[in-house]
This record gives C-alpha cells, sequence and structure tokens, in this order.
C-alpha cells in the first residue's frame, strides 16, 4: 500500500469500475463510506434499508462474535444512546454479556 501512502491502520482503497480510486486513511463512519461510494458511482448506488429490532442486533452480535457497541452504533447508524436502549433487553434476558476491556 506504500503506493497509495498508506502507512497506518486502517487504510481503505475503494475502486470503481473504471480505474477510478479513492484512498481513505484512518477510522471511518458509515457517513465517511457513503460519501467515497456515492463519488465512486455518481450517485447511483443506494444503501439498502437496515432494519433495527432485536433479533437484527442479536443475529449481528452472533455472526461476528465479540463487538463493540460502537460497531453497532456504525452498523445499524444509531447513536450511543439509541445503541444502549437496544442492549438493556437482551443484557437482561441474558442473551449478551458484557465485559470492560
Amino acid at each position: 500500500m506504500r503506493k497509495y501512502s498508506i502507512r497506518g491502520f486502517p487504510g481503505y482503497l475503494l475502486k470503481d469500475g473504471a480505474g477510478k480510486e479513492i484512498v481513505m486513511r484512518g477510522y471511518q463512519t458509515y457517513d465517511d463510506f457513503m460519501a467515497v461510494i456515492n463519488i465512486l458511482s455518481e450517485d447511483s448506488m443506494t444503501p439498502p434499508h437496515i432494519e433495527v429490532n432485536e433479533t437484527a442486533i442479536l443475529d449481528f452480535i452472533t455472526h461476528y462474535g465479540r463487538v463493540a457497541p460502537v460497531e453497532l452504533q456504525e452498523a445499524f447508524n444509531l447513536d450511543k444512546d439509541a445503541t444502549q436502549n437496544w442492549l438493556e433487553p437482551l443484557i437482561s434476558r441474558g442473551d449478551v454479556s458484557t465485559q470492560n476491556v
């Protein structure tokens, strides 16, 4: 990735079908990625509708194993409070557990 001057982590290289490239460095939000995707696709792509419910959140956690709340925030486009509100019933029922790191 030296060709693109990516020396840190994380680094992303996004390309379109015509070979146009955009390099993104460092932590990126959903909105950051969508802005670049819109540039590369010339606004021809639309994001899928993501259903936010307990089942979807539990499926995400089950699929990826240990996840941080910020990952849920980004995946489901939630703020910190909404993420906690969705997690509380899952935690209280024992469907998921928390761990301080």
